[in-house]
Order: C-alpha cells, then structure tokens, then sequence
C-alpha cells in the first residue's frame, strides 16, 4: 500500500471551465497543466446551489438542503468567548436536513476525521461549515475569515503543518432575481437558457483567481492540491463548475520530463512518504499528472458530482481502513444511494473514489474541451422542457384531428 501525503483543498463558487484563460485566470490556467480535471456537478436538494449548500454537500456526502436558500446562502461563522467557532444557526439548518428526503449526514467529513486522528485546518466561512461536526462545532484549528490583502497567507502559515486544509477562496456570485412569472421556480429554473456573465461577476472570478495565485505557491509540492467549485454564479442558473486535482509529486515529475502516466506510483509514494504524518492510503489507484476525472455516479469522462468529493478526500488522506479496500465492488450501489431519496443515507464516505483517466492534452485544450461539454450540457437542459412542452401540445392537437377526422367520417357514412 501507498500512504498518505498532506490535502488542500481550495473551494469556491460560479467558477466554470469557459472562464478560464490566460489573461483572466491565469494561476488556474497552470493548475490545469498537471492535474486532473472534469466538470462538477453540484447539484444539491434545491433547483440550484448556493456557496452554503455546496459546502455542506461536500461535508455530507449527499445533497444538502438549507432553510431559506435567501437568508442562508453565504456560509457564516461566528465565536464568543465562551465557545469555539462554530456556525450560526446550526439548529435550523439540521432541521431542514432532517426533512431532506437524500438524509445528509451534517458532520460527516468531521467525524472521519476525528475517527482517523486527522489534524485540519480551516480558513474561510465556507471551510468552516465544511468542517463543523454534528453541533455545528468546527474540528481542528480554525484560522478566521481573512480580512486585509495578506489574510490568506498569514492564515495559511497558521494552518499550514496541518495533514488537511480546507480554504473557501470566496464566491463569484450575482443576485439574479426572478421576473415575475405564473411558473413555478423549478419550471423557471428549468427553462432558463445560459446568459453571458456581467463584467462584475468576470471581476469576481479573476479575485478568486488572484487569491490563488497567493496560496498555491505556498503549497508544497509533496502536498494534494484539490481546486472545486461548489456552487453556481446565481439562483436561477444551474451549471456545471470548475474541479480539479493534482496528485503529489505531479509538478516534480513534469519538472523532469517524465510522462505523468509512467511516474504515476512512484511520484505519488515517495512524495507521500516523505510528508510528515503519513498514513496508509488504498487509493494508491488515483494517478498523478494530467487526467480527465470520472466517477461511477456520471459514467463520462469529465464529469463527476460534488457527492463524490466527500470519499475522495477520505480517500486521498487514507482515512479508510484496510479492510475496506474491496469495496470498490459496490461503489456503484453505495453511489445510487447517496443520489437516490429512496435510499439515501445509508452510503459510506469509504466506498467510492473518483477515477482518473490520463489525458496528455494541454491544460488549455482540456479546458476549452470541457468548457464546451458543460455549455451542450447547459443548452440541452434548457431545451428539453420546451421540447417535450411542444412534443405535448403537438400530440394533443394531432389527437384531436384524429377525432375530429373519425366523427366527420362517422356523419359521412
């Protein structure tokens, strides 16, 4: 078995793959040279996702739910003296889990955690609910919510010798609200057409951007580095978003020359044996370099669903034990589950990594590749209801010719 090398993962929100270039996001742009990438579906229990529900759906493992999408949107997190952080509200936003028909599990990426003596940092509100326990307490060390222009540095050197670190990088969000309309806000959802981003939110994509142009490289290159965003740009618009990994020792071995498929095992162990802390890791299956990711819950090479970052990351840390190694037999099943209300909840976080495929595609050409598969993706899904709307009223019509036709030939006769 391989072991464990220490994770980051860098999420945020409304960052898709059409946003990438070298001019407005250039620290994405070379995150993509070497690593795995796919669009992320980050569908939650409502019509569309917001930075909270993403967040919340990463800890669980299942699509999450929040008491009013309006007031719960942005991830929050507060301390007073006589506690440590923890999230506010935290009673409602169970509630409305209770009630979830996908059974969320709030807590869950904590409690692997714990159980596996993981030390985790956080930075961020959005890192805060994604650490927070069934309580609403977040584990391990907390580092705030970064305020002046060197925040994200001097709160990553306090987290930094963490084995896990999770960072909200902010949100490219706009308030998108509806017209007013007899349809319901699912139907709304459904028929809404992709629309050209607005130069604000472009704006907000390039600080994102330029935050990670801060952090990454003070990552070491021993380290997994896991880029995501969680949720959509608005509340009216679903759309796939931005994921990408990249494997220990992937930026040595282009460094070298090496073909990332060849140096896959090798990069990853010894990088991994030489992190402090390690541990054993079974997903010594998960390959450095460039890729195209895939899972069993999408079946298609570049697409994976944000209810399968929760075992990745389990995965990725080595928080599994040995005698789960071969339950890979009933990932699919384990998956169904998770995505399933009927059978939602009774998945675990141990049985269902993601699947990386090597891609020696440039990080350019993958991301034009993907970023035209999420806008197919997006026009089909807007098409569909007018179509089967118009396929209905054609059927109806073409009904009613026929009795029409059949009663003239009855008074004929």
């Amino acid at each position: 078995a391989s072991e464990s090398a220490p994770l980051v993962v860098i999420g945020f929100s409304g960052v898709r793959f059409s946003h990438i270039d070298r001019a407005r996001t250039p620290h994405l742009a070379d995150f993509l040279e070497n690593s795995a990438a796919a669009n992320l579906v980050v569908r939650t229990h409502a019509d569309t996702t917001c930075p909270a529900a993403g967040w919340l759906t990463l800890a669980s493992g299942a699509r999450a739910s929040l008491p009013d999408s309006a007031t719960f949107c942005m991830p929050a997190v507060v301390q007073s003296p006589s506690a440590p952080y923890q999230i506010p509200h935290w009673g409602e936003i169970a509630a409305a889990n209770r009630e979830n028909p996908y059974h969320p599990e709030l807590g869950k990426l904590a409690a692997q955690l714990r159980q596996h003596s993981i030390s985790a940092g956080g930075i961020g509100p959005g890192a805060g609910l994604a650490l927070a326990d069934h309580a609403g307490i977040i584990y391990g060390e907390y580092a705030g919510v970064p305020r002046d222009e060197d925040g994200f540095k001097k709160a990553y050197q306090q987290v930094k010798e963490k084995s896990f670190v999770i960072i909200d990088a902010g949100a490219a969000w706009e308030d998108a609200t509806p017209a007013a309309s007899i349809l319901p806000p699912r139907l709304q959802a459904a028929l809404r057409a992709p629309h050209p981003d607005s130069p604000q939110f472009l704006a907000q994509v390039a600080e994102i951007d330029a935050r990670l142009g801060e952090l990454l490289p003070l990552i070491p290159s021993t380290h997994n580095v896991l880029l995501l965003s969680v949720a959509d740009g608005d509340s009216q618009t679903a759309r796939m978003q931005f994921f990408a990994l990249r494997r220990s020792g992937a930026l040595a071995a282009a460094d070298a020359g090496n073909s990332a498929g060849a140096s896959a095992g090798a990069s990853a162990g010894a990088s991994a044996g030489a992190s402090a802390g390690a541990r054993e890791n079974p997903a010594s299956q998960i390959s450095s370099g460039p890729a195209l990711a895939e899972s069993l819950s999408t079946r298609q090479p570049g697409v994976v669903q944000l209810t399968d970052i929760l075992p990745t990351i389990t995965q990725l840390l080595g928080a599994v034990a040995t005698e789960n190694a071969a339950a890979g037999e009933n990932a699919a099943a384990a998956q169904n589950n998770a995505d399933n209300p009927a059978r939602a909840g009774t998945s675990s976080a141990t049985d269902f990594p993601l699947q990386l495929k090597s891609d020696q595609r440039s990080g350019e050409v993958r991301a034009a590749y993907l970023a035209d598969k999420e806008l197919r993706a997006a026009l089909v899904r807007s098409g569909v209801a007018p179509f089967y709307f118009t396929f209905g009223i054609g059927a109806i019509v073409a009904l009613l010719a026929v009795l029409l036709y059949r009663r003239a030939q009855r008074k004929s006769s």
